[in-house]
């Protein structure tokens, strides 16, 4: 999957980081693999933006808390906010963590495996044979992909329009009172370039790595779902699955240590960061743009509804899928004690029951929990819930 339908969002993600200096790896074309930054140059002006787009997020933070903008532009910055702290946080493992990038080579290899020894059922690149969750997450890079490109040219619209606008860096300077721009001839000056530079941290922020991360953890549980399915079409067309079980179960064992591979890279503090984030933004800019639509004017407004719209369909799509990686591992099993059942001679039997005992169901973890087909439901419970107690809080 990562090499056949979702390499070309991954890897132009990658080249775009690249274009802005603003990346620790880059796309070896000719190896078809990521590989770090060896040249000095570009390496020192990615620490350099990497410092200076911390500093521009903890002075956001900084003034949204103890700035004297209004309420209402302050609650309307608490949409924004998360997703600059989260990416940053997501920017700093990025530089100095190589496992996802690791991760990515080594399920590209592992892939390849799969293709070359079970060519004939596998039908990755045919958009006929794709699977649903496959599908869904197709259309889900293909919003972030859009997003990436259109939430900063937004955001220098409304920054435009209103310089006081908090987070920004406009409603961090002195030209800023009670969150009215300043009348003066050096404030008019400034007025430009300041919306200018909150475009090119806008930039820095869709480039910085956390994009990659989220989309890349994505597609990895999507992959595993394709994984799961090599299985199930292999038990299917077999004309006795009986005589080839130790294969069966050895291909299964391969996705397992695949799967540990995932859990050791994303589940500590990358993914609950993620979601964690994700839902404090679904929160917050579904309040605007349910509260808030007749402050702010259009097309600036498009903005929140996009941030929405992105983060329901992570926190919806994501958690469904890893479920479902739960529930279709615990299906292979059961098929693998069917077949166990079936078995003529006790010696076999004993030997599967052996062989099925050592094999785990496949979990998607976040910390010391793993998602299953309740996880979906609680997490979208609590988003909504919370949205609305704040628009009604709001209102009274």
């Amino acid at each position: 999957m990562i090499t056949q339908v979702f390499k070309i969002y991954l890897v132009s993600y990658i080249k775009l980081s690249c274009f802005f200096w603003f990346s620790p790896v880059y796309w070896n074309s000719s190896l078809s693999k990521i590989e770090p930054i060896r040249e000095k140059k570009r390496r020192d002006v990615f620490y350099v933006q990497r410092v200076i787009f911390t500093c521009y997020v903890l002075g956001m933070v900084w003034h949204v808390v103890d700035g004297s903008s209004p309420t209402d532009l302050k609650l309307q910055a608490m949409a924004i906010i998360p997703i600059f702290v989260g990416i940053l946080f997501l920017t700093w493992i990025w530089s100095l963590e190589l496992s996802p990038v690791q991760l990515f080579n080594s399920l590209s290899k592992f892939e390849q495996y799969l293709i070359k020894e079970y060519s004939q059922l596998i039908f990755w690149g045919r958009s006929e044979n794709t699977i649903n969750s496959t599908r869904g997450m197709l259309h889900f890079c293909r919003i972030l992909q859009a997003t990436s490109i259109l939430c900063p040219f937004l955001n220098f619209a409304l920054v435009l329009v209103n310089p006081c606008q908090p987070p920004f860096l406009g409603s961090m300077t002195h030209f800023c009172s009670g969150g009215v721009w300043s009348d003066s001839g050096i404030a008019k000056y400034f007025r430009f370039p300041i919306a200018l530079a909150d475009l090119w941290f806008c930039i820095l922020c869709n480039t910085g790595g956390g994009a990659f991360i989220i989309m890349f953890f994505g597609v990895c549980v999507t992959s595993f779902l394709e994984y799961l399915d090599v299985i199930s079409k292999y038990l299917m067309y077999s004309p006795s699955p009986r005589l080839i079980v130790m294969r069966y179960i050895t291909l299964y064992r391969k996705i397992l240590i695949a799967e540990k591979m995932l859990n050791a890279t994303f589940a500590s503090y990358i993914f609950p960061g993620i979601l964690f984030s994700c839902t404090g933004i679904q929160i917050f800019s579904g309040f605007v743009s349910i509260s808030r639509h007749s402050l702010i004017p259009m097309p600036q407004f498009l903005l929140y509804p996009l941030v929405w719209l992105n983060c329901t369909l992570f926190n919806l799509l994501v958690t469904t899928l890893s479920s479902y990686v739960y529930k279709n591992s615990n299906k292979i099993i059961g098929n693998l004690v069917e077949i166990r059942s079936h078995l003529r001679f006790r010696f076999g039997r004993r030997l599967l029951s052996r062989e099925v005992r050592s094999c785990s169901r496949l979990k998607i973890r976040f910390g010391n929990n793993f998602f299953n087909g309740i996880t979906p439901l609680v997490s979208q419970d609590l988003a909504l819930s919370q949205t609305m107690s704040l628009v009604l809080l709001r209102k009274s």
